[in-house]
C-alpha cells in the first residue's frame, strides 16, 4: 500500500540486530532463516547509526564527494545501486542499525534540514515502482525523539514517522518470567506464601497462559506471579531485557528479600524501578512519563493524608500506577482485586479504610 519503509521497535537485547543479519543472509539465500519468496539476488545497503547526520553517513558509504541542491547527487547513487539489482531481479534493502542515534542528532542539529532529507529519503524508497525496502531498527517510538522541539518542528517529525510503518519486536514477557524461575535461588523451606496468579485471570490483569504461571509460581518467590509480570514488562520496556532481568535478580535489593523470606510485591518492584531506571523514568524521553510523574504527584499529596494506614496507602498509590503502566487496558483495577491482593499483609477492614480514604481525597 505504497509503504517500504520499516522501523522496528524493540528495547535493548532484544536481537534486533541478529534479525537484520538474519534477514540479509536469508534474502541472500545464504542461509533459510526466514522462508523467503526472494530469488537471492538481494543487495544490501548497510548502515550503523552514529550521532551525525545520516546525510553524512550515506555519503561515506555511497562515496558521494560533493551533492547538488536537494541531495540530489545521492539520490541518483541510491538509484544507481538499485538499478544494478533491478537489473538482476532483484531488490535492494538498506538497513539502519541504532536509528536513534541519526534521530538524536536531527532533533538537535538543523532539524528541520535534517526531517527534510528523512522525509525524501522515505518517499523516495516508497515509490510504489522500486523495489527498495528501508528497515530501521529503534528501541523507541520514533515521535519519542522529538520531546524538546518545538510544536512546529513536532509536527514536522510526525510526517516523518507517517512515512513509516513500525513493527514491534520484542520476546515474548513470559520467556523474562520463566528464566526468572529457573534463575532465583531458594533457600530450602521458602515457599511462596501468597499466590496471586488466579487474580491475573479473574481481574484480567495481563495477557498469559494461567496453567504455565501456575506451575512456575512457587519458584518465583519471593515474586508473586502479579509483580513477576509487572517487573518483567518493565524491564523489556526501560532496560535490556535478560541482562536487566539478572542485574535485578543478583542486585543486593533483592537478595534481603529472598533471605527474609518477605515478599517481593508490587510496592516493592516500584521502589527498585524508580531507583534503578530514575534517570529514564523522569525523562520526557520516556513514553510513560506522565503515569510516572501521576504516581510520583499522588505519594507526594498522600503525605498529607492521616498517618493512620500511611504505610498502605503508600503501597496502594504504587501499585495502582505500576497497574496502570503495565496492566491490559480492559484490566479490572477496582476495590475487590486490593482487597484480594493485600489481603495476606493487611486486615480486610484496614485496606477498605484506605480505599476510601484515597477515592475521597481523589490521590
Amino acid at each position: 500500500k505504497g509503504y517500504h519503509s520499516f522501523n522496528i521497535i524493540g528495547s535493548f537485547g532484544t536481537g534486533k540486530s541478529s534479525f537484520l543479519w538474519a534477514l540479509e543472509r536469508s534474502l541472500k539465500k545464504d542461509e533459510s532463516y526466514f522462508d523467503t519468496k526472494f530469488n537471492g539476488r538481494t543487495d544490501f545497503l548497510k548502515i550503523v547509526g552514529d550521532y551525525q547526520s545520516l546525510r553524512t553517513a550515506l555519503y561515506n558509504e555511497l562515496d558521494v564527494k560533493e551533492d547538488l541542491s536537494g541531495n540530489q547527487m545521492l539520490f541518483n547513487k541510491i538509484y544507481e545501486r538499485y538499478e544494478k539489482a533491478k537489473a538482476k531481479n532483484g531488490l535492494l534493502v538498506i538497513a539502519i542499525d541504532e536509528f536513534g542515534k541519526f534521530l538524536e542528532y536531527a532533533a538537535k542539529n538543523n532539524s528541520e534540514e535534517e526531517l527534510y532529507f528523512l522525509q525524501k529519503l522515505a518517499e523516495f524508497i516508497n515509490e510504489a515502482s522500486r523495489n527498495i525496502i528501508l528497515i530501521t531498527t529503534l528501541h523507541q517510538n520514533l515521535e519519542s525523539y522529538a520531546y524538546n522541539l518545538e510544536k512546529a518542528q513536532i509536527q514536522e517529525w510526525r510526517k516523518v514517522k507517517g512515512r513509516f510503518i513500525d513493527l514491534t519486536f520484542n520476546e515474548p514477557v513470559e520467556q523474562l518470567i520463566l528464566l526468572a524461575s529457573k534463575a532465583i535461588d531458594h533457600p530450602k523451606g521458602k515457599k511462596v506464601k501468597h499466590h496471586t496468579s488466579s487474580f491475573i485471570k479473574e481481574f484480567d490483569l495481563f495477557s498469559f497462559q494461567e496453567e504455565n504461571l501456575k506451575s512456575i509460581e512457587s519458584n518465583l518467590f519471593p515474586l508473586s506471579a502479579i509483580s513477576a509480570y509487572s517487573l518483567a514488562n518493565s524491564l523489556q520496556r526501560y532496560g535490556q531485557n535478560e541482562r536487566s532481568l539478572f542485574t535485578f535478580l543478583n542486585s543486593i535489593t533483592f537478595s534481603k528479600f529472598i533471605e527474609s523470606g518477605t515478599p517481593f510485591e508490587l510496592p516493592e518492584a516500584y521502589d527498585y524501578l524508580f531507583e534503578e531506571f530514575y534517570g529514564f523514568i523522569t525523562s520526557k524521553n520516556n513514553p510513560d512519563y506522565t503515569n510516572w510523574a501521576s504516581i510520583k504527584n499522588a505519594l507526594e499529596r498522600a503525605e498529607l493524608l492521616t498517618e493512620t494506614g500511611g504505610s498502605l496507602i503508600q503501597e496502594l498509590l504504587k501499585s495502582i500506577g505500576l497497574l496502570n503502566i503495565f496492566a491490559k487496558k480492559s484490566a479490572k483495577i477496582n476495590h475487590e482485586f486490593f482487597l484480594n491482593y493485600f489481603s495476606s499483609k493487611f486486615t480486610l477492614e484496614d485496606i477498605e479504610n484506605a480505599l476510601l480514604l484515597l477515592q475521597k481525597n481523589h490521590a
